[in-house]
C-alpha cells in the first residue's frame, strides 16, 4: 500500500503556519509598482520580512502574483518588493489583499548554489574526474593481484600445506602414547586407595566433604559461634549489662512515662474532662435522632444517590464554559483599540471580525488628548468597501475632540460576518499622530465569534 496522504484539516494547518502576516492595504504603494503600504503592519520590527515571499490578490486567479520582498519600512507599514506587481509600473492601491509566507525563492542564493555545483575544483565536474582516477588505480591494483595469484600463491599454498603435515604427525605421535600412560596411573592409584582401612567409596566422601562445609558455614559455624560468645560479655547488651539493669528496677516507680508531674496532670484534665460532662449535655445526646433530626428518609437517601462522581465533574469549571466564555453567542463583549496613527494614514484597521459573525451593538471615538492641528476628521466604517457608517466623518471632526475625554458615539446593531473589518479613516493636512482610543461594544451571533 502506498502512503497515506495526511488529512485535510492537517495539511491546512501546516500551511497556516507558514502565513507571517496577512491584510489588506491602506494606502498606495510606490509609483513603480514595486511596494504596498498597510498601516497595521507598522511597528512589527525593523528588517520584518525580508526575503519571504508577498502573494498579492492570494486566491483570485486573474489578479493573484507574487513577488520576493527585499524591504521593509516598519514605521508606516510599507513593503518593498523585487519587482513591480505583474511587471507594470503603477502603485499597488488600498484595499489590496495580500499575504506574506515564509517560504524564501532568492535568485540570489539559488544562484550561488548553483556555482558552487559548477566550480572548477570542487564541483560536480571535478567529482566526476576524481571518480574517474580512482577507477583507473582500482583496476591497475585488481589486475597486479590476479597476476600475482596466478603466479606465486600455488607454490606459497603447498609450503603451508607441508607445515600442516608435519605438525599434525607430531601430534599424533604424543596422541599414541597416552593410552598406556593413563593406564599406570589408575592402577597405581587403585592400588593405594584399597591398601586403606577405610572404605573411601563415593558415600563416605561425600559425607566427609558436607560435614567439613560447616565450619565455614556463615549462619552456624565458628565465626557465627564466636559472635555470639562475644555478646555475653559485652558490656552494653551482655549478661553483666543485663544484671544491671533488673537490680536496678524498684517495685514502687512508675512505668512508661516514669514522670509524677505528667500523670498529674492527666488526672486534672481527666477530672476537667467528667466535671464538664452534666446531666444536662448528657440529655442533649439523648435527643439526638429524635424526630425531625438526624432522620435518613427514604426521601432523603434518594437524593443522596443523585450525586453521582459524574454529576459531580459536570460542576467543574472546565465542564460549563459557558458560565466563563465570554465569546458565547449572545455575551456583550468589549474591543479597546488605541490609535496613534498620522492624521492623514487613511484608513486604519480598528478591528477584524475573527472566527464567527458578531452583532456590533456601540462605537465611541474617545479623545486621549486635544487632537492635533493637523486632523481633519476621523470616521468609523465596517464592511466591504466600508458600505458600514458608524461614526461619519462630519461628527467625527476635530473640533468635537478637541480636548481629553471628548467623545464621539453611535449606537444600533450591525451584523458584520467573519473576516470583515472595521477602520477609522484618518484625513488630515499633516502626518502628526492622533491621540484617540476606539471602544466597540459587541456580542456573538455564532458561538466563538469576536473581535482582534
Amino acid at each position: 500500500m502506498g502512503t497515506k496522504r495526511p488529512p485535510l484539516d492537517e495539511l491546512l494547518s501546516l500551511f497556516g503556519a507558514t502565513i507571517a502576516a496577512q491584510g489588506i492595504t491602506t494606502g498606495a504603494g510606490a509609483a513603480a509598482g514595486n511596494s504596498f503600504k498597510d498601516a497595521g503592519l507598522a511597528g512589527v520590527g525593523a528588517n520584518s520580512f525580508i526575503s519571504m515571499l508577498a502573494i498579492l490578490y492570494p486566491g483570485q486567479p486573474r489578479l493573484v502574483d507574487s513577488k520576493d520582498i527585499t524591504g521593509f519600512n516598519n514605521t508606516n507599514g510599507e513593503v518593498t518588493l523585487d519587482s513591480p506587481y505583474k511587471g507594470v509600473a503603477a502603485a499597488i492601491p488600498a484595499g489590496v489583499p495580500y499575504k506574506i509566507v515564509t517560504f524564501r525563492f532568492v535568485p540570489a542564493e539559488v544562484a550561488a548554489i548553483e556555482a558552487k555545483l559548477d566550480h572548477a575544483t570542487y564541483g560536480l565536474a571535478a567529482l566526476k574526474t576524481l571518480l574517474t582516477t580512482i577507477a583507473g588505480y582500482l583496476d591497475t591494483e585488481i589486475a597486479a593481484i590476479l597476476e600475482d595469484t596466478g603466479t606465486t600463491l600455488p607454490a606459497t599454498l603447498a609450503l603451508i600445506a607441508g607445515y600442516i603435515d608435519t605438525e599434525v604427525a607430531s601430534i599424533l605421535a604424543y596422541v599414541d602414547c597416552l593410552p598406556a600412560a593413563l593406564g599406570n596411573l589408575v592402577t597405581k592409584n587403585l592400588a593405594d586407595i584399597l591398601s586403606d582401612s577405610v572404605a573411601f567409596d563415593g558415600a563416605n566422601i561425600a559425607l566427609i566433604k558436607t560435614q567439613t562445609d560447616k565450619i565455614g558455614d556463615a549462619t552456624i559455624g565458628l565465626a557465627a559461634l564466636k559472635a555470639y560468645v562475644d555478646l555475653i560479655d559485652d558490656a552494653t547488651n551482655g549478661l553483666a549489662a543485663i544484671k544491671a539493669e533488673v537490680e536496678g528496677l524498684a517495685g514502687a516507680a512508675m512505668r512508661g512515662t516514669d514522670s509524677a508531674a505528667l500523670a498529674a496532670s492527666w488526672t486534672a484534665a481527666l477530672a476537667t474532662a467528667l466535671g464538664n460532662y452534666t446531666a444536662a449535655r448528657a440529655g442533649y445526646l439523648d435527643n439526638i435522632n429524635q424526630a425531625g433530626l438526624l432522620q435518613l428518609t427514604a426521601a432523603r437517601a434518594a437524593l443522596l444517590d443523585q450525586i453521582t462522581a459524574l454529576r459531580m465533574a459536570e460542576l467543574d469549571a472546565a465542564n460549563i464554559p459557558a458560565d466563563t466564555d465570554p465569546k458565547v453567542m449572545g455575551r456583550t463583549q468589549i474591543f479597546e483599540k488605541s490609535i496613534t496613527s498620522a492624521a492623514n494614514a487613511g484608513d486604519v484597521v480598528v478591528a477584524t471580525i475573527t472566527t464567527q459573525p458578531c452583532q456590533i451593538e456601540s462605537v465611541v471615538i474617545h479623545a486621549d488628548a486635544a487632537q492635533t492641528a493637523d486632523m481633519t476628521s476621523c470616521g468609523v466604517f465596517g464592511g466591504a468597501g466600508k458600505v458600514v457608517t458608524f461614526i461619519s466623518a462630519a461628527d467625527a471632526i476635530k473640533a468635537n475632540l478637541d480636548a481629553a475625554d471628548k467623545q464621539v458615539a453611535w449606537a444600533g446593531a450591525v451584523r458584520l460576518a467573519a473576516t470583515k473589518t472595521i477602520v477609522i479613516s484618518l484625513v488630515g493636512t499633516g502626518a502628526t499622530a492622533v491621540d484617540l482610543t476606539i471602544v466597540v461594544k459587541y456580542r456573538a451571533s455564532v458561538s466563538g465569534g469576536y473581535l482582534a
